[in-house]
């Protein structure tokens, strides 16, 4: 009897561990058609990201400027003519130069041989502490939000703009590109507050699409133009017929807390959620969960020329066809 109650045992400690193997296959990446970019990552750390229009791929590291040509990488730093090998923030123009912040606070520009060195000097621009995103307007003109107030630069000048009371936007977390009137759009810190600035003043943005503009975490554009806003706890606002509606992604709020949005060519939806990388089409979500991709501390997703979609955090950057 005494053995009997032994075997049993025996039987379902087997059953358990080849249960616990099941689970454990089914968590592996390998049905989820991701791939680790390589040679990233080279003992430092991703910062940011960001594709010209070559197709070419760029990533600030903490241990330079990162070129990803097809499969060949290039390394840029202090050897190169950079003043510091931290880099927080990367963009491109249109002229397919490229922008770094560096974490010296000062601007490269990298016209794809030589660094040029940029810096604030004159006496009203103070160095530019904390910056939260550099973007390049649609007059080629710098811009760069920081904790602490906007910077422009036009190719030779700098300017500073400090907002204070009554529109509290001294805190500028983010910026992009206005989708109705070029303008830029301003996200900040303070309640999630938007306002557009055209180079010279600032305004509030009361709302977009019909939607309180305060309630949008980010938004993005298609190749038509078409408005895509993440809603604050609610969903994706997407353009329809009669008129806009709200898609929900889930039925939690991590699900819904939209980060970054990307549409495709092909009408295809990508976002990034507090949990998750999903993708719509024609209304059907496909949600890839972290037991699937490695998204953790994922909060910005990139489209290249191919769609095909780019996602990084710290330790890598992956791609999914």
């Amino acid at each position: 009897m005494r053995n009997t109650k032994k075997m049993r045992f025996k039987l379902l400690f087997v059953v358990l561990l080849f249960t616990l193997s099941a689970c454990q296959k089914q968590n592996h990446f390998d049905d989820v058609p991701y791939v680790t970019v390589d040679g990233i990552v080279n003992n430092s750390y991703i910062l940011d990201m960001a594709i010209d229009a070559n197709n070419v791929k760029w990533f600030a590291t903490t241990g330079g400027l990162v070129k990803l040509t097809g499969s060949s990488t290039t390394v840029y730093k202090r050897a190169q003519g950079m003043d510091c090998d931290t880099l927080t923030k990367v963009t491109t123009d249109a002229n397919g130069d490229v922008w770094c912040i560096t974490y010296k606070a000062s601007i490269l520009q990298f016209n794809g041989s030589s660094f040029i060195i940029h810096k604030p000097s004159t006496p009203s621009v103070h160095s530019m502490a904390q910056p939260t995103a550099i973007t390049i307007d649609n007059n080629n003109h710098v811009m760069i939000s920081t904790l602490h107030g906007l910077y422009t630069y036009n190719g030779s000048n700098w300017s500073v703009f400090y907002f204070k009371m009554p529109l509290e936007v001294s805190k500028i977390s983010n910026l992009c590109k206005h989708p109705l009137n070029l303008n830029n759009i301003l996200i900040t810190q303070d309640d999630n507050k938007r306002f557009t600035f055209d180079g010279n003043s600032i305004k509030p943005l009361d709302s977009i699409m019909g939607f309180p503009s305060d309630s949008i975490r980010c938004l993005t554009t298609d190749a038509n133009g078409k408005i895509y806003c993440g809603i604050t706890v609610r969903g994706l606002l997407v353009p329809g017929n009669p008129s806009p509606h709200i898609l929900s992604l889930g039925i939690d709020w991590s699900d819904n807390a939209i980060s970054d949005i990307a549409v495709a060519s092909n009408n295809r939806i990508w976002v990034a959620t507090a949990n998750s990388i999903a993708y719509i089409d024609n209304g059907n979500i496909h949600r890839y969960r972290p037991g699937q991709l490695p998204i953790y501390s994922v909060e910005h997703i990139r489209l290249d020329r191919k769609n095909k979609l780019w996602f990084y955090n710290m330790a890598g950057v992956y791609t999914i066809e």
